[in-house]
């Protein structure tokens, strides 16, 4: 069952700012909400059957939706218990599941009888019926909220405040390029406390108690956003060893344009995690690295959202997490979910499993049509193989499988992994376990080291952005990007001749950069250990507070990130580095 905004999504995948009836009911339904004829009729008496509903009415509807008649229910049951026994048989209940209403499988009928019948006496009396629908019903209307955000903010939240650099900024991302002390010092003001100094080392300590938010140029939401062209794409945060990989997207514009993006991450599976978004040129000689033409600000709680005006051509749109609140899991849980099952035909996938496949059917399909081209399958594949299918791969895939318009559906997805598992029975589970895994789930099919989130890109110009791409997981280009906004923004403090730290503020990160213009390689020790409700980049893999990183002659690292462990306290970052 999907609360609100999840529905909308769920019927609504190119997020049109309106729906039809049809679509309307079918949102209803999957929130589990079943109004009656009369209550959905005088709803929309007056508004067609066209495309005119918008997030709120459905809210509102749902909102109109009482409980569930206990009338009604038994009647359902009646017509189930056609002999008048009082009870019906498992096959019974398992026939009408299987030829009636939506089309299950064996696995997710075995489920939904299971869930019935809590004596396990093989059979479902009025009574067990009864409580399991009323169950339902009671979860249902726990989940519908009783206010909701307005239609232009469900698109776009709107965070009057939010901060953002300046768009007409352009930095290149090369690692030889020496960043000015101009773009520093015009950044952050902030003020640093001086440490005791280590014989043989010059130390400087970074250290500020953060309760309040920075002094930062204001970046608004347009006032007109409703009226731009949008388009939307979607992928997923994925915790990896050292960093946090993620899609990059390829935006090409024909024309020069304002052009308005945000991130809105789907925290229903976890709480929200740092992140922001950037914005590159890509360089006309493929020699050349890509610059940072606009950024976002570092947001937690808030959407990171940048806006900028920006020429005809090609970018790169890189989403960004530090990493410190999405770390590779310790250990995998005690409780496994199966994710195959023996049938008369077969071994097959369990109800969990495919329930789990849909999921990352859902993130992979880019455009919410229902179906992956090559480009998306690749995407997948790049996580679960390492390397993308080559060209016969492709054409067995689409002349073998259920496919549309040359598009593999979700149905012939299944059907993939279906017959991966009939392949290979001994290490077909197995293998099924570890592409989980590869795409953040662990083996009770939980995405814990995985968020979603959702892409959109608004044009003031209708028709401008001519392909919004999806790319494979690059988490080089990621912190490449992030690094340039550190050397772009951040404060400069001078660690020895020629090797300097730039240190990035806001009220719920910081991140620490080294730029190294000398000839030789130096080694910079960072601690982060006299921080406090912070969550470090450093503990990705052993919960370390410390950490040496080589820095090379003329060239530029990332050092660590913190992050507000709990948003709602105050925090301390405090980073003592020191060059040995």
């Amino acid at each position: 069952m999907l609360d609100c905004a999840e529905a909308w999504e769920e019927v609504n995948p190119q997020n049109a700012p309106r729906i039809a009836r049809k679509q309307l009911l079918q949102a209803l339904h999957a929130m589990g909400l079943n109004p009656t004829k009369r209550q959905v009729n005088d709803f929309c008496t007056g508004k067609g059957s066209e495309a005119c509903f918008s997030i709120d009415d459905l809210h509102a509807l749902s909102q109109k939706v009482g409980p569930t008649d206990m009338n009604a229910v038994a009647l359902a049951f009646q017509l189930l218990d056609d002999k008048g026994v009082g009870f019906v048989t498992r096959d019974q209940l398992r026939h009408y599941l299987m030829n009636f209403g939506e089309r299950m499988t064996e696995s997710e009928v075995q489920g939904v009888i299971d869930s019935f019948d809590s004596n396990n006496d093989g059979s479902i009396d009025q009574k067990e019926f009864v409580q399991m629908i009323v169950s339902l019903a009671n979860e249902c209307r726990k989940r519908v909220p009783t206010a909701l955000p307005s239609t232009a903010a469900f698109i776009s939240q709107q965070t009057a405040a939010a901060p953002s650099s300046s768009p007409a900024q352009k930095i290149q991302a090369k690692s030889p390029a020496r960043p000015t002390a101009t773009a520093a010092s015009n950044a952050n003001t902030n003020t640093t406390s001086a440490s005791t100094t280590a014989p043989g080392s010059m130390r400087k300590s970074s250290s500020r108690t953060l309760m309040e938010p920075e002094e930062v140029q204001e970046c608004r939401e347009p006032h007109d956003l409703a009226e731009w062209d949008c388009s939307r794409s979607c992928g997923t945060f994925l915790a990896d060893e050292n960093a946090v990989a993620c899609n990059v997207y390829e935006l090409r514009l024909s024309e020069p344009s304002d052009i308005f993006i945000s991130i809105r991450q789907a925290r229903k599976t976890r709480p929200a995690i740092d992140c922001a978004v950037f914005l590159m040129s890509v360089p006309e000689d493929e020699e050349d690295e890509p610059e940072l033409v606009a950024s976002s600000q570092v947001q937690l709680q808030k959407d990171p959202f940048l806006r900028a005006h920006v020429d005809a051509g090609t970018y790169l749109l890189v989403p960004y997490s530090s990493g410190c609140l999405l770390k590779k899991r310790a250990a995998q849980p005690k409780k496994t979910t199966a994710i195959t099952c023996k049938t008369k035909q077969g071994w097959e996938l369990t109800s969990a499993a495919v329930a789990a496949l849909k999921d990352v059917f859902r993130r992979i399909d880019s455009d919410g049509k229902g179906s992956l081209d090559r480009n998306e399958y690749d995407i997948l594949l790049s996580r679960t193989d390492g390397e993308p299918c080559d060209d016969d791969t492709w054409q067995y895939i689409t002349e073998t499988f259920e496919t549309n318009k040359g598009k593999l559906t979700f149905n012939g997805f299944v059907e993939i992994y279906n017959q991966i598992l009939q392949a290979n029975e001994a290490e077909g589970e197995d293998s099924l376990y570890a592409n989980f895994e590869a795409l953040g789930y662990n083996r009770n099919l939980e995405l814990d080291e995985g968020l979603p989130f959702s892409v959109f890109v608004f044009t003031r110009k209708a028709e401008v952005l001519t392909s919004l791409q999806p790319m494979v997981y690059q988490p080089q280009l990621c912190a490449s990007a992030a690094l340039s906004f550190v050397l772009a923004n951040g404060k400069r403090e001078s660690l020895q001749q020629g090797v300097d730290l730039y240190t990035y503020r806001t009220s719920v990160s910081t991140l620490y950069a080294c730029d190294n213009a000398t000839k030789r390689e130096v080694k910079v020790a960072v601690d982060v250990s006299r921080s406090r409700n912070a969550c470090s980049s450093l503990s990705n893999n052993n919960n370390t507070s410390s950490n040496t990183v080589r820095v090379g002659a003329g060239s530029t690292t990332m050092l660590c990130a913190l992050a507000v462990a709990d948003a709602g306290s105050p925090w301390v970052a405090h980073c003592d580095v020191s060059v040995r």
